[in-house]
Formats: structure tokens, C-alpha cells, sequence
């Protein structure tokens, strides 16, 4: 990657990291999150970001390790929502049981439909910042991840901060502002269409790794 593509991912990370993802998980709530408002998520991304500043190296390796450990927090959130929103749709269901709280559920029921799509948008988001924490340390320490290496990795970092996380989290709301519209519901499902792994074609160029985890080469860990 260039020196001027270097730069431009280093803005990306740190817009995403440092601003979009702590205003997204304030959006969340305390509910779905664990302490939304601490300023640990803003600093956790800032540290990402020195890292991309610095040379490969085990120290730019040793400060990608706050990223990872809030995306493992954000993971298990989602997984937590997932399986709460499992037990909520599984029959059959028990009069009284609480909803998950999932964002702009404050603004009264919705059809179960779109509440599911909602969910699984929401779930979607919080689960995305995983995979570009993965692919942070994986391209700072010069391994390969998912036959992947180098440029891509560096790609999937922001592509999991905002067609990952922001994208989804926003779509989830979306169909919950508005529950009478079809197509915004189909863009919550639509979340998991989009960030679902895709098969490398043979013989053509990588993807992403956020684009899914196929094919081989591309240097092993």
C-alpha cells in the first residue's frame, strides 16, 4: 500500500475507532452493552490507531490488544442478544418474558418480524468489530489470516467499523423508526446477507477478509 493509502486507512481507523464506534455503542445503552459511556471504548480505538502510526513491531502488536479486548467485549454482547432473542422467538413462549432491549426500542412494540430483523442487525454490528480487531493484529505482526495478508487485512479494519458496525447498527434502528417499511426491514436482514462469507472465485483477486475466510496462500500465522 502506498504511503497516501497508509494514511487514508490510518483516518478511516481513527474516525471509526475513536468517534463512530463509542457514539454507536451510546446508542446501544447500558442494556445491550456494558458501560457505553466509558471513555475506555474512545481509548481503546485511540491505541488501535498509534499502532497503525508505528512500524511492525511487537509494540505496535502490544497496543492493538485494548482494540481486541473491547471487540471481545462487544462479541460477547452480541452473542448474549442472540441467544436472548433465540429464547424469545423459540416456542413456546412464556406470558411476561422481557424483550431484549435493542436500539430505539423505546419507541413502542413492533411487529415481531421487524423486531427480529432488528436484532439481527444489532447483533450483527456488535459481533463485525471482532473480525477487524483480527485482522488489526494479524497485519500489524505480518501474519496471515484466513489466506489473507497485507493490504487486505489493513482494508477490513475500517470495512468492519463501517460497513460492519455502523452500517448494521444504523439499519437495525432504521427498521424499528420505521416498522410499516418493507425495505427497511429487508435492510436489517440485509446486514446479514452482505457481511455473509463469500467463496474466493478461482483465479480472481482476494477480497477483503471481511468479505469472508476462503482461500488459500497468502502467508500462514
Amino acid at each position: 500500500m502506498s504511503p497516501a493509502g497508509e494514511a487514508v486507512v490510518g483516518l478511516l481507523v481513527a474516525l471509526g475507532a475513536v468517534v463512530v464506534l463509542p457514539l454507536g455503542l451510546r446508542l446501544l445503552g447500558p442494556q445491550v452493552v456494558p458501560a457505553p459511556r466509558s471513555a475506555a471504548w474512545p481509548l481503546a480505538g485511540a491505541a488501535a490507531v498509534v499502532s497503525l502510526l508505528l512500524p511492525h513491531s511487537r509494540l505496535a502488536v502490544v497496543l492493538t490488544l485494548p482494540f481486541v479486548l473491547a471487540s471481545a467485549v462487544l462479541l460477547g454482547a452480541g452473542i448474549r442478544l442472540a441467544v436472548g432473542t433465540l429464547r424469545d422467538v423459540a416456542p413456546p413462549a412464556r406470558p411476561g418474558r422481557a424483550h431484549a432491549v435493542v436500539p430505539c426500542a423505546g419507541l413502542g412494540d413492533v411487529p415481531p418480524r421487524v423486531d427480529l430483523a432488528s436484532r439481527a442487525a444489532t447483533v450483527t454490528a456488535l459481533v463485525l468489530p471482532a473480525v477487524g480487531a483480527s485482522a488489526l493484529v494479524a497485519e500489524r505482526a505480518e501474519w496471515g489470516l484466513l489466506g489473507f495478508s497485507g493490504t487486505y487485512l489493513a482494508l477490513t479494519v475500517p470495512h468492519m467499523l463501517y460497513a460492519g458496525f455502523g452500517a448494521a447498527l444504523v439499519a437495525g434502528a432504521v427498521a424499528r423508526l420505521a416498522p410499516g417499511d418493507r425495505l427497511a426491514t429487508a435492510g436489517a436482514w440485509g446486514c446479514l446477507v452482505y457481511t455473509a462469507p463469500r467463496p474466493r472465485a478461482r483465479g480472481g483477486a482476494r477480497r477483503p477478509a471481511a468479505a469472508g475466510g476462503g482461500g488459500g496462500g497468502g502467508g500462514g500465522g
